[in-house]
């Protein structure tokens, strides 16, 4: 493939039989832009570059009348600086009370950001039939490792910047027992296990954003987590029309957390202000969570079901700021029901669904300007709850036996419960909600708490859909595909004291795609955001 930007793009599939009990794929994929986007006007080179490449292949050895193994390698490489360019918005003043915007896509940094990230990993799977059952055996291994480095005041002067290198991993093995027969009864159990290290080793805060006591911070930190998790599910077929659900899983869940804090003086010398990590280094936790579904079919074409479920995302420390207080676990109720249906021979297709989810202790994520006591960077934090509830309409319908037309609605409405100790920013010149000294003018935002109980979840827009209209044409060689869609989205708050907000945008793409007779070969033209519209991907305060 080529496109604009001077990008190119390949890739290669392959299998093939090795022995009569033996078969081996490979898959390889390569992509790079080597026009940027934009460019960093300071330093006058490309920014928005990406190049990628990727390997994966798989072995499948089945021995007659024995387990069936498989194993697949996979390996990654993406050096890249999407997602790290970073400037003032346009029209905001910097903290020098200038105003600089650089332009669309376009920065002015002192260095040029960018990441290398890459991943391994190595999967096994084995296939027993044990008669009354299948056994099934998932052993993973996977390793990621990433440098980053970025300007992160968005300024053409030395403010801030952070160079950090990370790194997971993460060992899981997980065994099942599957149902083989066709009754009435479907049923699966199983245990899982997981062990996983992750951190960054270090983070390099620099520039003069500490003033004049600092030179810049170095900062370790590091959690490993051992998991621990017994489940099970069944389906039991209660008439010909009824099924009803049934699963269960329990999860012990440990974290521990270490590390350091070192603050390198202007003189060069490194003291260690935090030796180790404050408080609370060790949380245990575990949760019972569960899944009930009811699905019942009222005619042949047409289905009802209601689904009732607990969820739990496990707490944790911040590897970035070791100082700052644990993320407590957060957990989710969901409540759902919908109607599922295809009329005139399966031409037409429409689903409906209703859904309300409770969390308890949500958490979230915001950028905060580091401090010497080693806090700030990026905290995590939970709120105490949260209420999501909305409404999801899809519909299909084969309009002619060429013409397809594809659509979905989504409504949703979050507000979070009590937040008493939010985050917010007030612009200078501004004052905390309570604080009667004034904050000098040429101050960057100040960061206070406040309540957010009521404000609405951040990145959750009220409304979206899409239209898809997809019409193909038989030629006497071949056919010609032409596809169009719509995505519209309504906008949302980037955090949660609701002051940035992302402005409603609507998205258009298209494709025309040929065909050869027996789909042997095909030719692809493709465009994406075909109206050229502006929309971000971050904003911080």
């Amino acid at each position: 493939g080529y496109g604009n930007y001077n990008t190119i793009d390949a890739g290669f599939y392959g299998t093939t039989g090795l022995t009569e009990n033996l078969a081996a794929d490979l898959s390889l994929y390569y992509s790079k832009r080597s026009d940027g986007f934009g460019r960093n006007v300071l330093l006058n080179n490309d920014v928005g570059l990406n190049k990628t490449f990727a390997v994966r292949s798989k072995l499948l050895f089945t021995p007659t009348d024995q387990p069936t193994v498989t194993l697949w390698p996979h390996y990654s490489n993406t050096p890249c600086d999407y997602g790290l360019t970073t400037q003032i918005a346009e029209g905001i003043t910097g903290f020098d009370n200038v105003t600089r915007n650089a332009g669309d896509q376009n920065i002015s940094q002192t260095i040029n950001p960018y990441t290398t990230p890459k991943d391994y990993s190595v999967t096994g799977r084995l296939d027993q039939d044990l008669g009354f059952a299948r056994f099934v055996n998932l052993t993973q291994y996977r390793h990621n490792r990433t440098y980053y480095q970025k300007d992160v005041d968005g300024l053409p002067v030395n403010r801030g910047t952070a160079q950090q290198r990370e790194y997971t991993w993460v060992f899981s093995e997980e065994a099942q027992l599957q149902s083989q027969s066709d009754g009435r009864l479907q049923w699966v159990a199983g245990v899982f296990y997981l062990k996983s290290g992750g951190g960054v080793d270090p983070l390099v805060i620099g520039g003069n954003q500490f003033g004049a006591a600092l030179n810049s911070q170095i900062r370790y930190g590091a959690v490993k987590t051992k998991s621990y998790a017994g489940f099970g599910q069944a389906t039991l077929e209660i008439t010909d029309t009824t099924r009803l659900t049934l699963g269960g899983r329990w999860t012990h869940d440990q974290k521990n957390l270490s590390g350091q804090v070192i603050n390198v003086l202007p003189s060069g010398a490194q003291v260690v202000s935090v030796p180790t990590p404050p408080g609370v280094t060790q949380l245990k936790t575990s949760r019972f969570t569960y899944r009930v579904a009811l699905d019942q079919k009222l005619t042949e074409d047409v289905m009802a079901y209601a689904v009732v479920s607990r969820g739990y995302k496990a707490g944790s420390f911040n590897v970035l700021a070791i100082v700052d207080p644990p993320i407590q676990p957060e957990t989710l109720n969901s409540i759902e029901g919908g109607v599922k249906s295809e009329f005139f021979d399966r031409r037409l297709r429409l689903n409906a669904a209703a859904y309300h989810y409770k969390y308890k202790n949500i958490q979230l994520s915001q950028l905060f300007s580091p401090t010497a006591g080693g806090s700030g960077g990026i905290k995590i934090l939970n709120a105490t709850s949260a209420k999501i509830w909305g409404l999801e309409l899809d519909a299909q319908a084969q309009v002619t036996d060429a013409f397809t037309l594809t659509a979905n609605f989504a409504y949703t409405h979050g507000r979070y419960g009590s937040f008493p100790g939010a985050p917010f920013s007030v612009p200078p010149p501004g004052n905390c909600p309570g604080v009667a000294t004034p904050v000098p003018l040429n101050s960057r935002n100040t960061q206070c708490t406040a309540d957010a109980s009521g404000h609405e979840v951040v990145r959750t827009p009220p409304v979206t859909f899409t239209i898809v209209a997809d019409y193909q044409i038989p030629l006497a060689d071949g056919k010609l595909g032409l596809n169009g869609s719509v995505y519209y989205n309504d906008g949302f708050p980037w955090e949660v004291d609701t002051r940035l907000r992302q402005s409603a945008y609507t998205l258009v793409n298209a494709d025309v795609r040929w065909t050869s007779p027996g789909d042997r070969y095909a030719v692809r033209l493709w465009v994406r955001n075909l109206t050229d519209k502006k929309y971000n991907i971050g904003i911080s305060t």
